[in-house]
């Protein structure tokens, strides 16, 4: 979550919560899965990724593949420098 926080100015800002929404809804997607690379000494988790399952893997790239070109490229623009505004919206 600390890299959302680093790399998307929204969560900088955004209301409590944020990351507890987040959760829950990768929580209930069938694409996503958690795996916990931490313990601390009592045994309970420390820190936990998220991961694409396969059919998530597929799904992704089936929703990609859909996307118009000039759609497809403005995403890749935005996630690949999150703090710059997209040509055209203001």
């Amino acid at each position: 979550m600390n890299r959302n926080v680093k790399h998307f100015p929204f969560f900088q800002t955004a209301p409590d919560g944020w990351k507890n929404t987040i959760r829950h809804n990768l929580c209930f997607n069938s694409s996503f899965r958690k795996t916990c690379n931490q313990l601390c000494r009592d045994g309970k988790r420390k820190s936990c990724f998220w991961h694409l399952t396969l059919d998530g893997h597929r799904r992704l790239r089936a929703e990609l593949h859909t996307l118009a070109g000039e759609t497809l490229k403005q995403l890749e623009r935005s996630m690949s420098q999150p703090g710059e505004p997209v040509p055209g919206q203001v």
